[in-house]
């Protein structure tokens, strides 16, 4: 969910819980003095501030401070025209305050479900957009088993190579790629060192000729056959590995991590171009690792094929 989407949930329930009150206090504190019932409406419109206050949103406590204070203040105004217009009619008006708190429970009762019926409908939009540009990214193109070249991990287990049975011409890629990542919001966060190809996937671009596509799969068994650890500081040439729950889904190499400067690394995505960018600043999410391996480089042993 996104900040502003929760930023005005917290508001609207907070005013309605605000509302709920102010009509709370009308209904008890009619028969009690002056005093009293201003004291009683100040703290109602100044409590729901509190809603905010405790989630960490001090900016917008004032919000549902001013539409309560507004609301009080509207039947304040509608008390006073009655008064003005007929004593007679202000008494009878004085004396229906409980019409006056039945009103404002409804009215709080309309925005607290308003206001949840309509996150639950952003919500839903935002992840179906969401699935929808995930899908986008995590497209590929039907492959076949690759017969050349044989890649095999440092332990002697094969790897799995897979090539599109047909590609898109490169124009058609520009524009998918192009519409992608400005629906994702990347247009202009990242530094192409590659255009678009169909031919190869993140794993394939890591660990062989850049041409074939990888399943990330086998992403753990490369790591365990050729000797990766884990590291907490970065350098340049580490693998950065990131993980969607408990499985991989993309692969990076660092290219750039001076000791107190910023880190940079490259990757390509999927069937994408390749792109340089900070380890945090792409599509598939924060939670990442960096590995580093003794061997020279990452590609894989190439051996014959048949």
């Amino acid at each position: 969910m996104s900040d502003a989407m929760v930023r005005e949930l917290i508001v609207l329930c907070s005013t309605a819980g605000g509302l709920l009150l102010l009509g709370t206090f009308k209904l008890f504190l009619v028969s009690r003095s002056l005093g009293v019932r201003v004291a009683g409406m100040s703290a109602a419109c100044l409590l729901p501030a509190a809603g905010p206050v405790l989630v960490d949103l001090p900016d917008a406590a004032w919000i549902p401070v001013a539409l309560v204070a507004l609301a009080g203040g509207a039947c304040a105004l509608i008390g006073s025209l009655a008064v003005v217009g007929s004593p007679r009619a202000g008494r009878r008006w004085t004396g229906r305050s409980g019409w006056q708190a039945a009103g404002l429970a409804v009215l709080a009762a309309a925005v607290l479900v308003g206001s949840l019926a309509r996150y639950e409908l952003k919500d839903e939009a935002a992840v179906d957009q969401d699935v929808t540009y995930m899908m986008e990214v995590t497209w590929k193109p039907p492959l076949r088993a690759a017969e050349n070249p044989v890649l095999v991990t440092d332990a002697g287990r094969k790897v799995v190579l897979w090539e599109p049975e047909q590609q898109r011409t490169p124009k058609e890629i520009a524009a998918a790629e192009r519409r992608t990542l400005a629906d994702l919001g990347f247009t202009e966060r990242l530094i192409r060192t590659a255009p678009a190809t169909d031919a190869g996937n993140c794993y394939g671009w890591v660990f062989g000729d850049g041409r074939h596509w990888i399943d990330a799969d086998d992403v753990e068994a490369v790591l365990a056959d050729n000797g990766y650890q884990s590291v907490s500081e970065p350098r340049a040439g580490d693998l950065v590995v990131y993980r969607d729950g408990d499985k991989v889904s993309h692969a990076a190499i660092v290219r750039t991590a001076a000791p107190g400067g910023p880190v940079l690394v490259e990757s390509k995505w999927g069937w994408m171009g390749t792109f340089l960018h900070p380890p945090a600043g792409s599509c598939y999410g924060s939670r990442f690792e960096f590995y580093r391996s003794a061997r020279g480089g990452h590609k894989l042993k190439q051996v014959a094929g048949p």
